[in-house]
């Protein structure tokens, strides 16, 4: 998997809301209101900008409650890659 999100060549706009959920994700202290401009100045509306906050969020709170109670992974990726999965990944690529 990419972790240098400059050396993907993706789109201007959605390059600026994964930096923005990479900041959400590993340092969410580090947000202001510049952050949120940054969005908007790359065509985000606020509500877009929202649910950005809300996936990231639920995904943080699903991980941890997993954590907390000791729920395995349920290797899905693996599953897939071994022809498993109930239902197949959709990539944006397909």
């Amino acid at each position: 998997m990419e972790k240098d999100l400059d050396s993907v060549k993706l789109d201007d706009s959605i390059l600026v809301l994964l930096k923005f959920v990479r900041l959400l994700t590993l340092e969410s202290h580090k947000n202001s209101p510049d952050e949120i401009q940054k969005l908007r100045d790359a065509g985000w509306v606020d509500a877009q900008i929202a649910e950005a906050v809300l996936v990231v969020g639920m995904f943080s709170m699903f991980n941890r409650v997993a954590d907390a109670f000791g729920l395995p992974d349920p290797g899905y990726f693996e599953k897939e890659k071994t022809g498993n999965a109930i239902v197949p990944a959709t990539r944006s690529s397909e």
